[in-house]
């Protein structure tokens, strides 16, 4: 069911975390601002050094991109300096250290 663009929401942030065996957190990631309509500016993808390497950014961003509360959003933003190869694996398109990813 596609919500109304013009529906406003006040609902907060949603926040998802992964954690490792030994139950240190090693992952998350969260849309910083979203309407859970149109918009959403993805912020804090955080993997910690010692797991990088294994996939983990790829399955959580992927895992946000997926989710059910998520699936209208057509217009995704973020702000990275180092993480563009990462990004573009799903679309995003690199201008500076903005990224964009519009779907439909």
């Amino acid at each position: 069911m596609r919500r109304e663009p013009t529906r406003p929401t006040a609902a907060p942030s949603t926040t998802r975390f992964a954690s490792a065996p030994t139950s240190t957190a090693s992952r998350s990631v969260r849309p910083r601002i979203t309407d859970y309509t149109v918009f959403a500016y993805l912020a804090d993808v955080i993997v910690w050094p010692e797991r990088r390497g294994h996939g983990l950014g790829k399955r959580l961003v992927q895992a946000l991109l997926d989710h059910p509360d998520m699936k209208t959003v057509s217009h995704w933003s973020l702000t990275t300096s180092d993480a563009h190869s990462l990004y573009q694996k799903f679309g995003f398109r690199a201008e500076g250290r903005y990224m964009r990813l519009d779907r439909s």
